[in-house]
């Protein structure tokens, strides 16, 4: 099943638990506050999802234009729903993949592009940093946050040791399967494509037990370990059950704290 398929298939749970827990609405609250925008700011909107924080910028740039672009239709066709709801006239909506970006905004400049929890997911990072460059005005502002997945080294160490053993007995070459997940260092990626950073904080939002629950029901956070779908089945199903057993002692599954890292640059001509 193909990740377009899984956000489509994902569509109505995510939006019933965002309309119940507002969570993305909370996650995206710190970033649009970050923003230094003025009311009548053109803002382009990346990975919309069903609109949360797609409504806190319009509300933001009251006096603009958010133009928000999501590639699942089920997931667009709710956010169009939700932003009408809110009664926000001030949005357009477009139909793509950021891969495409440079064709789906057809030449037009924006003030401010944003994108709430998803920047992190798309491939082909250097040609999007390359296009968000070319889409942004002089001294326009990219802002977009990454989740913070573990809470200390020791619980990063011990994941990867779990998966290197799984890894090693089905002789899958652990130092290349990790070379394809390094993270990605974005002071130095935005810095190569002319972004200045000005912030780059971490945060944190509640979230009570009952809610994270319900969020990995979800079908696409289900799959939460997805870094594995390119392995043989078996080989990521071992890896999901161990990292399972190993995860279910650490704090952060009693915690009531989502961490995130938040990331603002300016484009430098």
């Amino acid at each position: 099943m193909s990740m377009h398929h899984t956000w489509n298939t994902s569509a109505n749970e995510y939006n019933r638990f965002e309309k119940k827990w507002h969570y993305y609405e909370r996650v995206a609250e710190r970033l649009v506050k970050a923003l230094p925008t003025v009311s009548d700011s053109n803002v382009l909107e990346l990975a919309c999802g069903t609109g949360a924080c797609t409504i806190l910028l319009s509300r933001l740039a009251k006096k603009g234009r958010v133009t928000a672009i999501e590639r699942s239709p089920a997931m667009l066709k709710l956010a169009k729903q939700n932003v009408k709801t809110a009664r926000q006239s001030n949005v357009s909506f477009i139909h793509g993949d950021v891969r495409d970006l440079s064709a789906l905004v057809r030449g037009k400049k924006f003030d401010v592009v944003a994108c709430n929890s998803a920047l992190w997911q798309f491939p082909e990072q250097e040609n999007l940093m390359r296009d968000l460059y070319v889409t942004l005005e002089e001294g326009g502002v990219l802002a977009f946050n990454i989740p913070i997945w573990f809470r200390s080294k020791k619980e990063s160490l011990d994941y990867r040791k779990t998966v290197d053993g799984v890894l090693s007995k089905h002789n899958i070459d652990t130092a290349e399967f990790w070379r394809k997940r390094r993270p990605i260092d974005y002071p130095s990626l935005l810095s190569a494509y002319a972004f200045s950073v000005i912030k780059d904080v971490r945060y944190s939002v509640d979230m009570q037990v009952l809610e994270r629950k319900e969020w990995r029901l979800i079908p696409i956070f289900a799959r939460r370990w997805g870094v594995f779908r390119d392995l043989p089945k078996e080989v990521a199903h071992e890896i999901r059950r161990e990292v399972d057993l190993k995860t279910r002692s650490w704090p952060e599954n009693r915690d009531t704290k989502s961490r995130w890292r938040l990331i603002l640059a300016r484009t430098i001509r």
